[in-house]
């Protein structure tokens, strides 16, 4: 083609100006939609790819002219002898023939794989429990290994915090332990009730033993220990006390029972923080080591209604929280973005029909990842929500250019398919090498947004390509209808 360097960006523009700025708007609406997270990292990932996006138009629509121009006075370019990546347009003629000579066949197939993906995605759940890695060599497992081989702990422990003065401390904390020792699901309770109790618990134990002669036993120990050859002044402390509770009841308290114990010992179950503030943790173990709810809210809210507030902390309850409310900012992020794109889409094209159009390959693309990834049983994680817009960001493209193309040319949609077909594919390619990348990170939900989002993608362009035109075969053209809005756009 001949002409001047102006004359080939403008008719470049003119052709493809359009479809280039609605598509990257597309996409950028998609990511600022996750930019609006409440979840820091969620809205710093949105508000990165936003910004590039935004710039990425600037740059295709200003700074690349003016480069090719300032090359072009200095060394006028050559016409490339073969076409990168040139097996693309034989796969793109190929695939698009097949739907030209079987568009019946080809329109059926994908409503029956769109139908059956429909019929199982109620059936979808998202896995509750987030797997940082799941290679055998990783520290912490072959440590929490070892701790059930040898101790049997499993898991990760759920704690209980407890704040109040010393006495309501060790009431409320005797109560929840004697409440978790109930439940099947907790295989073990850590609690300092047990090296501690109250002074309402001691009195009640106290009057068990009123018929005991404490001194009688404090002489027997003592002669006990001499006869074995031991120093009793390393045992005196024990058989004071024991004389002690021959006399009178004297209940002991923090200060007093931390002089009968190893040091540090009471610190890791209760501690005081400040005046006549204490702070309790009880410790416990599901028997499930898998389970990401040990104690059922519900159950939990009439504990803190019948024994008064207490705080449940653990890596569950942490990720259960992050789950909660990165799957509210996604469904959020949905659709607001969708909201957006489809008035995009409608503002371009002015149809109602037309909308619909470009907009199916979106619908399928999604419906279909899903449906395809639960009947090959692939668990889900809660990012596989957060893919969802930018499947709808990016995979809207195709069929923005595919359809634009069409009204805008007296060709048939098969050869406007051939055409842009190449293009299509190496641009998605792009998009698909970034997210796949994705896969190999150890940290499983970043993993399941790279595949969710690349196998979306991908079905986005397979439909762009094989349903859109397909559709338009076997529904009939759509210029008659749209025929005096493309003379107005040409």
């Amino acid at each position: 083609m001949s002409g001047t360097l102006d004359d080939a960006m403008r008719r470049t523009y003119n052709t493809t100006g359009h479809s280039i700025f609605f598509c990257i708007l597309t996409m950028a609406i998609s990511t600022a939609a996750l930019a609006t997270s409440t979840f820091k990292a969620l809205a710093e990932f949105g508000f990165v790819l936003s910004v590039g996006l935004l710039m990425l138009m600037v740059h295709t629509l200003f700074t690349v002219p003016a480069l090719m121009r300032g090359w072009w006075k200095i060394a006028k370019p050559k016409a490339p002898e073969n076409v990168t990546f040139r097996f693309l347009p034989s796969v793109a003629r190929v695939s698009v023939d097949f739907v030209a000579n079987h568009a019946r066949l080809v329109f059926t197939i994908c409503i029956a794989v769109f139908l059956l993906s429909a019929a199982v995605v109620p059936f979808v759940k998202m896995d509750r429990k987030v797997e940082i890695t799941r290679g055998e060599e990783n520290p912490a497992i072959a440590g929490q290994k070892k701790l059930s081989r040898t101790f049997g702990i499993e898991g990760s422990p759920e704690v209980f915090l407890i704040h109040g003065g010393e006495e309501e401390v060790l009431q409320r904390t005797e109560k929840l332990t004697a409440e978790l020792g109930q439940q099947s699901v907790v295989r073990s309770v850590f609690s300092p009730s047990s090296l501690i109790p109250s002074i309402e618990a001691q009195a009640e134990r106290s009057r068990a033993f009123k018929h005991i002669d404490f001194d009688h036993v404090a002489k027997a120990l003592e002669e006990s220990l001499r006869a074995n050859g031991f120093r009793t002044a390393h045992f005196q402390p024990a058989i004071d006390r024991l004389k002690q509770m021959g006399t009178a009841f004297q209940p002991l308290d923090l200060e007093k029972v931390s002089q009968f114990l190893p040091q540090g010992l009471l610190d890791n179950s209760i501690r005081k923080i400040g005046d006549k503030e204490y702070l309790a943790a009880i410790a416990f173990y599901p028997s499930d080591p898998d389970a990401t709810e040990v104690i059922p809210d519900t159950t939990l809210h009439s504990w803190q209604e019948k024994f008064g507030s207490f705080a449940l902390f653990s890596f569950n309850k942490i990720n259960r929280d992050l789950q909660a409310q990165i799957l509210h900012d996604s469904r959020r992020a949905m659709l607001l973005t969708t909201a957006g794109i489809v008035l995009i889409v409608f503002f371009i094209f002015r149809s109602v029909r037309l909308t619909l159009l470009v907009l199916t390959p979106i619908v399928f693309a999604i419906v279909v990842t899903f449906g395809v990834l639960f009947l090959v049983g692939h668990r889900f994680s809660f990012m596989a929500i957060t893919a969802l817009p930018l499947i709808v960001g990016i995979g809207i493209d195709n069929g923005i250019h595919l359809v634009q193309r069409y009204l805008q040319s007296d060709s048939s949609i098969i050869e406007i398919a051939k055409a842009s077909g190449p293009a299509l594919i190496q641009s998605s390619l792009t998009t698909l090498i970034g997210f796949a990348a994705l896969l190999v990170s150890t940290f499983q939900p970043m993993a399941e947004m790279g595949l969710v989002t690349t196998i979306g993608v991908a079905l986005a362009l397979a439909a762009a390509l094989w349903m859109v035109p397909a559709a338009i075969l076997t529904l009939g053209p759509l210029r008659a209808q749209t025929g005096d809005s493309r003379t107005t756009r040409s």
